[in-house]
C-alpha cells in the first residue's frame, strides 16, 4: 500500500473517530439545548461519512 494512501486512511480514521467523540461530548453536555443537538447531529453525520468512506476505500482495495 502506498504511503500517501496510508496517510489518507489514517487521517480518515482519526478524523472520523474524533468527530464522533465530539458529537458524543456535545450531546451529553448540551442535550437540553437545541443547538447542542443540532451540532452533535452534524458532527455525528461527518463521522458516519468518514467511516463510510473508509469502508469504501478498503473494499475497493480488497477488490484488486
Amino acid at each position: 500500500m502506498p504511503l500517501l494512501l496510508r496517510i489518507i486512511l489514517i487521517f480518515i480514521i482519526v478524523f472520523g473517530l474524533s468527530t464522533g467523540l465530539l458529537a458524543y461530548v456535545f450531546y451529553r453536555q448540551w442535550d437540553e439545548k437545541i443547538w447542542g443537538l443540532i451540532l452533535s447531529f452534524f458532527l455525528a453525520s461527518i463521522s458516519f461519512i468518514c467511516i463510510a468512506a473508509l469502508l469504501v476505500i478498503v473494499a475497493t482495495l480488497g477488490a484488486f
